[in-house]
């Protein structure tokens, strides 16, 4: 069944992504669902060495929503979680080059909307990298860093092109100073390093398309022409490039420039139309009494009359 496909990244000829809120693996034409039920999955990111996944979960509790990371084996398994910061703005970013995972969050910082990187070990140790609010962190060889701000989904708003929009910074001696690299008229998003370019989404020409600059910030080149859906959340494994777009995963081979959409179909349960239970309460919108017996109440978008006493 043809399902609707978030948040891809890669490594060699295997993709991951979300659909229904559950991470998949896609390879060789096989889906294989790696977690079932486990909350809201987002953001799956492969290891350098392609041995384990890092997401966020997204739970629901009685303090709201909280954010937290995992980490699974990318052959399947029982899910790790390694933080435990308990914010609503935890997300996956990356993996360092030594094996910890890259996460941007508001732990620790004075306002919800202030988002710093955190290097975490699978053992859960993590340590604040410094560099300020940050939302993309990118290494590459000879000491290339490339640093994103404000580097958030593109829908999210659309065509902005305030003080607060997207712009990428670069370090070229591993992370020990930074300058401002691409600061376009519109939000940046996804950096990537792949043959000596920096790639990223961006929309500051309308849609969100692939675009990519040298090191130096000039040379840009368009890759992608979407006219009607952006292109989203793009990642790379240094060699290919895999994006959504219309709920569609595509992949793009800088090397050959050549986009293909990839056709999968998936034994997917359609969850979402599926009868459940729920608190009417929580969805309460409206209540009345009808007489002295009888009280009129709202719930989901439903009207429903019922005696104003408990027990029925």
């Amino acid at each position: 069944m043809r399902g609707y496909y978030l948040f891809p990244d890669i490594y060699g000829d295997e993709i991951i992504f979300v659909t229904e809120d559950d991470l998949w693996k896609y390879a060789k034409g096989i889906g294989q669902r790696l977690t079932s039920d486990f909350g809201v999955v987002l953001k799956p990111k492969f290891s350098p060495d392609g041995k384990w996944i890092a997401f966020t979960r997204l739970q629901q509790t009685d303090q709201g929503t909280t954010a937290d990371v995992y980490v699974v084996p990318s052959e399947g398994g029982e899910p790790k979680r390694i933080t435990y910061f308990g914010t609503p703005f935890t997300r996956v970013v990356g993996w360092t080059p030594d094996g910890r995972v890259l996460v941007y969050s508001d732990f620790k910082t004075p306002f919800p909307q202030w988002r710093e990187l955190y290097a975490i070990s699978l053992d859960g140790i993590y340590e604040r990298l410094n560099l300020g609010p940050a939302t993309a962190l990118v290494y590459g060889d000879g000491g290339i860093v490339v640093l994103g701000r404000n580097t958030y989904d593109l829908p999210y708003w659309k065509r902005y092109k305030g003080g607060a929009r997207g712009v990428l910074w670069i370090s070229r001696d591993g992370g020990r100073t930074f300058e401002k690299f691409l600061d376009l008229p519109g939000n940046i998003t996804s950096p990537m390093i792949v043959g000596g370019r920096v790639y990223f989404l961006s929309d500051h020409e309308g849609v969100g398309n692939l675009y990519s600059v040298d090191f130096s910030g000039r040379d840009m080149r368009r890759h992608t022409n979407f006219k009607d859906y952006y292109a989203r959340n793009a990642n790379s494994d240094g060699k290919r490039i895999v994006f959504q777009a219309a709920g569609e995963i595509w992949l793009y081979d800088p090397a050959t420039e050549r986009l293909e959409k990839l056709e999968i179909d998936l034994p997917l349960s359609r969850k979402a139309k599926m009868a459940k239970f729920v608190d009417p309460v929580k969805y309460l919108e409206y209540f009345a009494l009808a007489s002295g017996e009888r009280i009129v109440l709202v719930s989901r978008g439903q009207a429903f009359v019922m005696p104003s006493w408990r027990g029925l």
